[in-house]
């Protein structure tokens, strides 16, 4: 229980025993500072060198105010809304509908997804 509570930690890497019990096991030092170098240098889910202002733009490019996105991540997840801004720090401003009326939410850039017209009157 000590170990999960720490920063950073979701859980153990376990195997199945003989006995089909799940056990923790250690993992080199070695490995898990190759993995911790890796994740400082952005190796994982994007590249290491990242341009923000022509990712910004690229984003401006493919969303536009008015735009039908559907939220993906977060409290609002699922929910259609109307694209208002995108703002420089990669969030969004966008209207959802929360009680029969629109309510401004602001979102990671990342957590919306566009969505057709038709896909928006069929819901």
């Amino acid at each position: 229980g000590a170990v999960r509570t720490c920063q950073g930690v979701k859980g153990y890497v376990r195997v199945a025993d003989e006995a089909g019990e799940w056990k923790p096991i250690a993992i080199p030092e070695h490995l898990v500072l190759g993995f911790m170098r890796r994740q400082r240098a952005r190796e994982f889910g994007r590249p290491a060198v990242f341009d923000a202002k022509k990712r910004l733009e690229a984003l401006r490019g493919a969303f536009s105010k008015g735009d039908s996105v559907r939220v993906t991540d977060g409290p609002f997840a699922g929910f259609l809304a109307e694209l208002e801004k995108i703002h420089p720090d990669f969030t969004a401003d966008v209207e959802v509908m929360l009680f029969g009326r629109a309510t401004r939410v602001n979102v990671g850039i990342g957590g919306v997804e566009a969505i057709d017209a038709k896909e928006r009157e069929a819901a």
